[in-house]
């Protein structure tokens, strides 16, 4: 039984069985190998999730996939989400932030030498708040972080925060700050 079917609030639903011939060969061509990533996320509505996201197994150049470039890709509204044996989907205008521990690889130019670093302080409309730093490789006159959230390159902002990535979205922000000293995750 597939994970949709699983979902099915008491209806019935047949079983789907697996697809063969020349059009399951096409649809297998274009499928792409997803792995599993533990995260917390937190909704607009203050509920929070604990479960499981996918991202690809490998982006282009060989590197892992990473779950923030799932989450900025504008062709999916939606995202499934593995929570207890099953499958919901999940808008991702909905979402406020996404939390992943030893996410490291999900910030965005963290390891570039000639990356700045910036600190900030985010809080949301539920006045909940998170620190963390994001790196860019915007040109001198442009890094600060006004000038990175103003762009809009970005649905989500991948922070890091003491060893974790806290992907942001960007558009659940109400205030951000610009810090100078360390930052500390509340």
């Amino acid at each position: 039984m597939s994970s949709f079917q699983e979902t099915g609030a008491g209806v019935s639903l047949p079983a789907v069985g697996k697809a063969r011939g020349p059009a399951a060969e096409k649809k297998k061509k274009f499928w792409i190998p997803r792995r599993r990533i533990k995260a917390r996320i937190r909704l607009a509505d203050e509920n929070v999730i604990d479960g499981e996201l996918y991202a690809s197994v490998e982006r282009a150049g060989g590197e892992p996939g990473r779950l923030v470039d799932r989450l900025n890709n504008a062709s999916e509204k939606f995202i499934p989400v593995a929570v207890a044996g099953r499958h919901i989907l999940l808008n991702k205008s909905s979402i406020t932030l996404v939390e992943v521990e030893s996410g490291r690889y999900e910030v965005e130019d963290l390891d570039m030498p000639e990356a700045r670093e910036i600190r900030v302080s985010i809080t949301f409309s539920d006045s909940r708040g998170v620190s963390g730093a994001f790196f860019t490789c915007l040109p001198e006159a442009h890094r600060r972080a006004l000038d990175f959230l103003n762009l809009g390159r970005c649905r989500f902002l991948a922070l890091y925060c003491n060893g974790r990535a806290v992907l942001v979205n960007v558009d659940r922000i109400q205030h951000a700050t610009e810090l100078m000293e360390p930052t500390e995750t509340p």
